[in-house]
C-alpha cells in the first residue's frame, strides 16, 4: 500500500486498531525501531491523524485500475529506470501496472494499492463501488448538518464508546468552525438535563441511559450520544446566532404558525416566493413526504420514527395529511433540492434542444459537434508553471476526472528504446526546462479511462506536433495499437458536409492535428522566451522567415513526397518540392485540421474539418477590427447560404451590422475554434473565457493546474448536462436561423417529479452523461443518480398505480416542467443578497486550525456588445460585491443587514455568477475556502441554496456539506431613457 498527499510525501499505516491507538510504531526502511507513546486527549487525535491513514467513505472521489497515473507511481518508475536493468523493456512499476488500483480521495490525494490476483482486484473495485453507491443513496435522506456530524464523529470519539465528553466536544466545536461563549457551561447544563429526564421517566429509562460502554473499568455517564450532541448544537446555534430559516418562516407563514399545510407551502412559498408556478399540490405533497423521511437536525431518530412516516412511500391519505415543520423547512432551504442552479439543466435535459426554444429534451447530443461548448485544457501535462515545472501523466487523469474532453499533447522527438531502438516521442513544453513524459504512457492513461467509461462522449486529443516524420510514424503506431477501435478514423470529408455529432462519436478518441506553430504566431502568443529567431535579425529577414513558415500544405496531398514502403520500414524520397510537415498516415487519422487564420471571409469557405487555433492576444485584436464592406458581405452571405451548412443567413446582409464577432459566430456554427492563453502567462494563470464563449468558440483551453477565477467559472459552466463536457451553445451564440437537427423527445417518467433529486447532489466527480449503473472505474464516476432514478421509479410506479391513468398525468407534468426550465435570453436586472451559510469548512478542508471568519464575494462575469444587436465591439465586463465578515463561525454564519446588490446582466446566455467563500486573515492574503459558479440563464429565483465546491471541483469530505443561502430576484432590464 502506498499513499500520496498533496505535497508528494507518503505517510502512515492503515490499522484496524486505529481507534484505540496509544503507541505509534516507528518504522523506517530498515524495519521496526520502537514505539512512540501518545498521550490521551487532543494530542492523541493530532498524532493519529498524522500517522494513521484511513479514508472515510465521504472522502472517496474515485478510483482507477491498471495504469501508472499518479505522481508517486511516476516517481517510482523513474527510480526503477535509473537503477534497473537496461535490457528490460519497462520499469518494474510498468510491468505490474495492471495490478495497480489507485483510490482518489479528498483534495486529490491518492492511495495506490498493488493487488496481485485479478479476482481480489475486482473484489476491491466492486467493494469501493458499492460503498460509494450505498453512501450516496443514503445521504440524500440526511441533512447536511447531520452528515457533517457523522463525518467527523469517529475522528472525535477516539475510544469508540459512542459518547462524547466535554474535552471531545471542545475538539468537535473547533472542527466544525463553531465558537460558542460559555460552551462548557452549556454542555454540563444539558448533560444534567439529560440525566434528570432519564431519572424522571422511571428505572427502565435511567437504566438505559446508564448502559454505556465500559472504558477503563468505569461507566461513562458524563458524555453525550450522537443524537444528544446534535440537539445541543441546535440549541447553541439558535440561542447564540439565531436561525435564518425561522426568520424566513415568520415572514412567509407568520410568527404564530408552528406547522404549515401542504396548500400553504405550495401557494405562499413555492408559487409566491420561489416562482415555481408549474408545481402542483401533488408535487408539494411528495416534496413534504421526502422531507419527512430525512434525518432531522433537531430530534432523535427514535422520535422521528414515532412522529413521521417511516418510508418514502406514502398512502394518499398520508400525503394529504402531511404538514411542514420548521426543522424540515430549514433542511429544505439548504438542500440541493432547493438549488439556485436549475436542476433540469444540471440533469442534462437541454442536450439536443433547439436553440430557438426554451423547451428542454432528454435527447442525446445529436447536433454537429461544432454547436457545443467543449471542456478543454491547455498544456494538460504540466503540474505548474510553463518554464520549469514537471510534466506528469497524472495531470491527464486529473483533467478527465474534472470533466475535460479536449486534452493537449505537445509532442517532440525523444530518445530511442534501449530494447528495440524504436523512436519514443515525448511530451513536454518545448524549448523550456519542463520535464518530459512518454507519449505512449499518456495514451495508456487515456485508454484506461475509455475502458472504464466506454460510453463517454468523445475525447479530443489536440496534438501540437513538433516531431520529425520518423517519430510521427511511431505516433501513428502507438495511436493505433493502444487505442484500437476507440480511435476515430474520419472518412474523406468534403466542403459541404457537417461535422459528426457527439452522439455519433461516443466512446471515441478524435484527433485534432496541429502543425508546428508559425513563427509569427509563436512570437505573438507565446513570447520571445521560446522563439528560435535571432534577436539581431532584421525585420525583412524575420518577414521572409515567417513567410516560409506560414506555408500550409493539404495533409491529404503532400507535395513532392512519395512514401516508399518495404517489409519493415517506410522511408521517404523527396523531389524538388518541399517535404510535408505532417505524415500522411497521421493526417488520415485527423478529423480537425488546424489552418492559419487570415480573415473569416476566407475561413467560412473552408471545409468544416478545417479549424483555427487563436491565442488570447489575437482574440482581442480580431474582435476589435471592423469587417469589410456590405457589398462584399452580401456576396459572402449569398455564397454561404447556397451551401447545406447554414440556412437563412442572407438576412444578415441587410439587417445586421457585420463585425468580426458576428462572422466568428457564423464560422463557429459549423467549424471549430480553439483558443489558448498567451505566452506571457508563464505562471500558468488563465485568461477569462467569456469573450471566447460569446463568439461561440468551442475549445476554450485553460490551464487546469491553476484553480483561479477563469477555471472556477469554467467548472460552473460545464457542471450543466451532468458534467459530460459538452454543452449546447445557446441561441445568442449561434447565427440566426441556423438549422438544428431534429431530436426525439422521450418522456421518461423517472425524471418527472424531482429532476433536482435525480441529479447527483454531491457532484463528487466528472460524470459521463451516458454512463449507466456503476461503470466508472477510472474516474470513480458513480453517482447517486442511477440508484435514485430506480428509487424514484419505484415510488412513482406505486404512486401512479394509486392515481390511475398516471402515465397521462406524468407526461403532462413533464411538459410543464420543461416549459418552465430557466432559459433567460434577454438582458435582465439581477438582485441578490447572501443570507447565511451552513457547514462551511476550513481552507483546504483542514481538520485543525482556528475557527474561520467567513465572508462571501459575489461576482458577475459578462460580455458587453457596443451598439447591441451583435453589431458593436465586444468587451468583457464584471462587477463584484462582498459581504461583511462573520467572526468565528463557519458552522451557521448569518450575514445580517445585507441589502440587495443589483447587477445589470447584458448577455444572460453567456454571463456567469460566481460565489467565492473566503476566510479573513489579518495582515495577510485572505484564504480561498470554497467556490461555485452558475450560468445566469440557469439561475432560479427566490430563497435558494448554493452548493459549494473545493478548488478541485469536488464536493468530497467536508466540502460535501457546505452551502450558502441566498435570495435572488430577477426582472427585465430597465429600458434606456
Amino acid at each position: 500500500v502506498d499513499s500520496e498527499r498533496n505535497d508528494g510525501t507518503g505517510g502512515g499505516i492503515w490499522s484496524n486498531h486505529a481507534n484505540k491507538i496509544t503507541h505509534v510504531p516507528l518504522i523506517s526502511r530498515k524495519g521496526f525501531r520502537g514505539y512512540f507513546f501518545i498521550r490521551p486527549g487532543k494530542q492523541q487525535v493530532s498524532i493519529r491523524d498524522k500517522y494513521v491513514r484511513y479514508i472515510d467513505v465521504a472522502d472517496l472521489a474515485g478510483f482507477q485500475v491498471g495504469v501508472v497515473g499518479t505522481t508517486r507511481l511516476e516517481n517510482a518508475r523513474k527510480r526503477g529506470q535509473k537503477r534497473g536493468d537496461k535490457k528490460k523493456k519497462d520499469a518494474k512499476v510498468d510491468r505490474h501496472a495492471e495490478r495497480i488500483v489507485t483510490i482518489y480521495h479528498r483534495d486529490n490525494q491518492t492511495l495506490d494499492v498493488l493487488v496481485a490476483k485479478p479476482n481480489d482486484r475486482q473484489a476491491l473495485v466492486e467493494c469501493l463501488r458499492q460503498m460509494r453507491a450505498t453512501y450516496h443513496m443514503s445521504k440524500i435522506w440526511v441533512s447536511n448538518e447531520a452528515l457533517l456530524l457523522r463525518y467527523i464523529w469517529y475522528d472525535i470519539d477516539v475510544d469508540r464508546d459512542g459518547g462524547i465528553g466535554w474535552r471531545e466536544f471542545q475538539i468537535l466545536l473547533a472542527r466544525i468552525n463553531f465558537s460558542v461563549p460559555q460552551a462548557q457551561q452549556a454542555f454540563k447544563s444539558y448533560l444534567r438535563e439529560i440525566q434528570s429526564a432519564a431519572s424522571s421517566k422511571g428505572p427502565q429509562r435511567a437504566q438505559s441511559f446508564l448502559r454505556r460502554p465500559i472504558y477503563q473499568g468505569r461507566k461513562k455517564i458524563d458524555s453525550l450520544s450522537y443524537e444528544e450532541v446534535m440537539t445541543l448544537l441546535q440549541r447553541l446555534k439558535h440561542h447564540h446566532h439565531g436561525c435564518i430559516a425561522n426568520q424566513i418562516w415568520d415572514d412567509v407563514f407568520g410568527k404564530s404558525s408552528q406547522v404549515v399545510s401542504v396548500q400553504d407551502f405550495l401557494t405562499k412559498f413555492l408559487h409566491a416566493k420561489q416562482n415555481m408556478p408549474q408545481w402542483t399540490l401533488q408535487d408539494a405533497q411528495e416534496l413534504l413526504a421526502t422531507l419527512a423521511t430525512m434525518e432531522s437536525n433537531h430530534i432523535s431518530e427514535e422520535q422521528q420514527r414515532q412522529n413521521m412516516p417511516g418510508t418514502p412511500q406514502h398512502t394518499q391519505d398520508q400525503l394529504l395529511g402531511l404538514e411542514l415543520t420548521k426543522p424540515q423547512f430549514e433542511i429544505f432551504l439548504f438542500d440541493s433540492l432547493n438549488g439556485a442552479y436549475d436542476p433540469w439543466a444540471l440533469n442534462g435535459n437541454v442536450s439536443g434542444a433547439s436553440s430557438s426554444s426554451s423547451t428542454s429534451t432528454s435527447a442525446p447530443l445529436v447536433q454537429p459537434i461544432s454547436r457545443y461548448w467543449i471542456n478543454t485544457s491547455h498544456n494538460t501535462y504540466l503540474t505548474g508553471d510553463q518554464l520549469k515545472s514537471n510534466s506528469s501523466v497524472s495531470m491527464y487523469m486529473n483533467a478527465l476526472r474534472r470533466g475535460c474532453k479536449c486534452l493537449e499533447l505537445d509532442i517532440w522527438d525523444g530518445d530511442r528504446s534501449a530494447v528495440d531502438g524504436k523512436p519514443l516521442p515525448v511530451i513536454y513544453h518545448g524549448r523550456t526546462l519542463t520535464s518530459k513524459i512518454l507519449f505512449i504512457n499518456v495514451l495508456r492513461c487515456i485508454k484506461s479511462y475509455l475502458i472504464a467509461n466506454p460510453r463517454t462522449y468523445p475525447i479530443i486529443l489536440s496534438l501540437e506536433n513538433h516531431c520529425s516524420l520518423e517519430y510521427q510514424e511511431s505516433m501513428v503506431e502507438n495511436l493505433q495499437s493502444i487505442l484500437g477501435e476507440a480511435l476515430y478514423v474520419p472518412d474523406a470529408l468534403h466542403a459541404g458536409q457537417l461535422l459528426p455529432s457527439p452522439e455519433q462519436l461516443i466512446g471515441k478518441v478524435v484527433i485534432k492535428g496541429k502543425r508546428p506553430p508559425d513563427e509569427e504566431e509563436e512570437e505573438e502568443d507565446r513570447g520571445d522566451y521560446r522563439s528560435g529567431k535571432s534577436l539581431g535579425s532584421t525585420a525583412s529577414e524575420n518577414k521572409k522567415q515567417s513567410s516560409r513558415d506560414n506555408d500550409e500544405e493539404d495533409p491529404y496531398e503532400p507535395n513532392g513526397t512519395v512514401p516508399i514502403t518495404s517489409s519493415s520500414t517506410t522511408t521517404y524520397a523527396t523531389s524538388n518540392k518541399k517535404q510535408p510537415k505532417i505524415l500522411p498516415a497521421l493526417a488520415r487519422l485527423t478529423l480537425f485540421h488546424g489552418t492559419k487564420y487570415k480573415n473569416f471571409e476566407i475561413s467560412l469557405r473552408e471545409p468544416t474539418s478545417h479549424m483555427h487555433s487563436i491565442g488570447e492576444t489575437k482574440i482581442h485584436k480580431i474582435l476589435g477590427k471592423q469587417s469589410t464592406s456590405t457589398s462584399s458581405r452580401s456576396k459572402l452571405v449569398d455564397s454561404t447560404s447556397a451551401s447545406s451548412l447554414t440556412s437563412g443567413n442572407s438576412t444578415h446582409a441587410s439587417s445586421t451590422i457585420y463585425n468580426n464577432g458576428n462572422l466568428w459566430r457564423q464560422y463557429n456554427a459549423n467549424h471549430m475554434t480553439r483558443t489558448y492563453p498567451k505566452g506571457a502567462r508563464v505562471d500558468s494563470s488563465n485568461y477569462n473565457p467569456m469573450l471566447a464563449w460569446a463568439v461561440g468558440a468551442q475549445l476554450v483551453a485553460l490551464n487546469f493546474q491553476t484553480p483561479d477565477t477563469p477555471l472556477i467559472i469554467n467548472d460552473g459552466r460545464f457542471r450543466e448536462n451532468k458534467r459530460c463536457g459538452y454543452i449546447l451553445k445557446p441561441q445568442g451564440v449561434l447565427p440566426e436561423k441556423v438549422d438544428m437537427l431534429p431530436t426525439t423527445m422521450e418522456d421518461d417518467e423517472n425524471d418527472v417529479l424531482f429532476a433536482d433529486r435525480n441529479h447527483d447532489e454531491e457532484e463528487n466527480d466528472t460524470l459521463d452523461t451516458v454512463m449507466e449503473s456503476m461503470e466508472g472505474v477510472v474516474c470513480g464516476d458513480e453517482s447517486s443518480s442511477s440508484a435514485l432514478l430506480q428509487k424514484k421509479k419505484r415510488d412513482l410506479t406505486s404512486t401512479n398505480t394509486r392515481r390511475g391513468s398516471g402515465g397521462v398525468k406524468v407526461a403532462e407534468r413533464m411538459k410543464s416542467f420543461r416549459q418552465h426550465m430557466t432559459n433567460r435570453v434577454n438582458p435582465l436586472q439581477l438582485r441578490i443578497r447572501v443570507l447565511a451559510g451552513s457547514c462551511l469548512p476550513k481552507p483546504e478542508g483542514q481538520k485543525m486550525g482556528e475557527t474561520i471568519d467567513p465572508y462571501v464575494s459575489v461576482t458577475l462575469h459578462d460580455v458587453k456588445e457596443a451598439g447591441g444587436g451583435g453589431g458593436g465591439k465586444m468587451s468583457y465586463v464584471s462587477s463584484t460585491f462582498e459581504t461583511k465578515v462573520v467572526d468565528n463561525n463557519g458552522y451557521c454564519p448569518i450575514w445580517k443587514g445585507g441589502d440587495f446588490k443589483k447587477f445589470q446582466v447584458l448577455n444572460p446566455q453567456v454571463a456567469m455568477l460566481q460565489f467565492a467563500l473566503k476566510e479573513k486573515d489579518v495582515g495577510s492574503f485572505d484564504d480561498r475556502v470554497a467556490e461555485a459558479a452558475i450560468p445566469c440563464n440557469r439561475l432560479r429565483v427566490g430563497y435558494r441554496s448554493v452548493q459549494l465546491f473545493d478548488l478541485n471541483n469536488t464536493r468530497t469530505g467536508p466540502f460535501g456539506f457546505a452551502s450558502l443561502l441566498v435570495e435572488i430576484e430577477i426582472d427585465a432590464a430597465p429600458s434606456a431613457t
